[in-house]
């Protein structure tokens, strides 16, 4: 008879611990909605104006003209998840935690990002990880991609989705630019354009800079007015492509190709066949450059975190399979592409990297 092997403990906590974090997971969709009504409602302001000696709940409920049952229910909540603290028997105070949540901004985008774009698709990761596409997506239109629909999301789904979009990538578009500026580059080809914030910011700092826009009709004809506006459409051109059609070549010549959180809109085999053609694009000494945000390039764990969670929005709602792809994947498909990383730069802006990819 063949003795049993005693089963190894597994990584984690001690079982304690370990039940309490499940269970706090079971409930993490209540601990989400719960501190975005105490911000909207007013409770956390009113925590936060609070005297040394905290406040009551029957205060709160005159300030915010709110049912006390609303109020007691709320506060509890807010125990429970750590943004308040109880610190004598009925007198509450905001933590530092609730602080946060409360004045910070990026927190603020993110969750606005998860609530307004995220939250109703999330119910259908399970679907959408079983086939590959943004079952999620339904919610909001028909389309395959949600890049397809932007241009005809309701507001209120648009505004907090490019609020996500610009804030990340705008808070590393200065240092990135310096890098790009030592290379030397004058004709740009920026991939996946959007509306032409990063074209701006770069043509409004290096003065004798072109720059070539490509993305869907839509962000396009968004860009075309918003660079016209910032007086830049002589040094600036904008060529609609579908860019999942992988035989339409972009144009040749370049210095730089220019990829700004735009490999994370795609699945493997597609980011391969886009780095070809962007090596393909490049004039004799040109380069590829990714500015990505990579959950392996990360010193904050909280950032880590974020990105690794915030890939299932591609999943479920996005695409259905791309992600914010690990550097080291990255430059695995970018080998595939017949490039090679001749340098890279981490802790850009939020979270960012900069890859320079030259051919191999």
């Amino acid at each position: 008879m063949t003795a049993l092997r005693p089963r190894s403990l597994p990584p984690g906590p001690n079982l304690r611990d370990a039940r309490t974090a499940a269970h706090t997971l079971a409930m993490a969709p209540f601990a989400f909605q719960a501190a975005r009504a105490a911000r909207d409602l007013g409770l956390l302001a009113q925590l936060h104006a609070a005297p040394a000696d905290g406040i009551i709940a029957a205060d709160i409920v005159r300030a915010l003209a709110l049912p006390a049952t609303s109020v007691s229910v709320l506060l509890d909540a807010c125990l429970a998840i750590g943004l308040a603290a109880e610190i004598a028997p009925g007198r509450w105070r905001l933590t530092s935690v609730g602080d946060v949540w409360l004045l910070d901004s990026w927190v603020a985008i993110d969750a606005e990002f998860t609530h307004a774009v995220c939250w109703p698709g999330l119910a259908d990761l399970t679907e959408s990880l079983r086939q590959a596409k943004p079952v999620g997506l339904a919610h909001f239109g028909g389309w395959a991609t949600i890049y397809e629909g932007l241009a005809s999301l309701p507001e209120e789904i648009r505004r907090p989705w490019f609020a996500y979009d610009h804030a990340h990538s705008d808070s590393a578009f200065a240092a990135a630019i310096a890098v790009l500026r030592a290379s030397g580059a004058r004709r740009v080809l920026d991939v996946g354009g959007n509306t032409g914030r990063f074209a701006i910011a770069l043509l409004g700092t290096l003065p004798h800079v072109s720059v070539t826009l490509l993305d869907h009709p839509g962000q396009l004809a968004e860009a075309t007015r918003n660079l016209t506006a910032a007086g830049f459409a002589e040094r600036s051109a904008c060529v609609p492509m579908d860019l999942l059609d992988h035989s339409q070549l972009f144009p040749t010549g370049q210095d730089a190709v220019w990829m700004s959180q735009f490999l994370d809109c795609f699945g493997p085999s597609d980011v391969v066949s886009l780095l070809r053609r962007a090596r393909a694009a490049l004039a004799p000494g040109g380069s590829v450059w990714v500015l990505e945000v990579c959950p392996d390039r990360q010193e904050e764990h909280a950032a880590a975190a974020s990105l690794r969670l915030a890939s299932l929005y591609f999943t479920a709602i996005a695409n259905g399979v791309s992600r914010f792809y690990r550097a080291s994947d990255l430059l695995v498909l970018a080998e595939s592409a017949g490039l090679v990383p001749a340098e890279s730069h981490d802790g850009l802006g939020t979270a960012h990297s900069l890859f320079r990819l030259i051919p191999a």
